[in-house]
């Protein structure tokens, strides 16, 4: 039986100032789930899917973790 070849690629951006942290979870295809880490107690919040592409090296997370533009 042949299993299927689903991939899911994660990149994470760190907030400098606070413990937290916006990671990007990319798969299937072109869907993107963007998930909240807060990074001291380690827990993880999802946050919505996204059908599309983001770029993430082009977006930027506020010094405080508040924000993602």
């Amino acid at each position: 039986m042949r299993t299927p070849n689903n991939k899911a690629r994660l990149y994470a951006i760190i907030a400098r100032e606070a413990r937290k942290a916006v990671v990007f979870r990319r798969g299937p295809s072109r869907n993107v789930l963007v998930l909240s880490w807060d990074l001291e107690p380690d827990t993880l919040q999802p946050g919505q899917w996204f059908k599309g592409q983001i770029y993430k090296r082009s977006c930027e997370l506020r010094p405080d973790g508040r924000l993602l533009i």
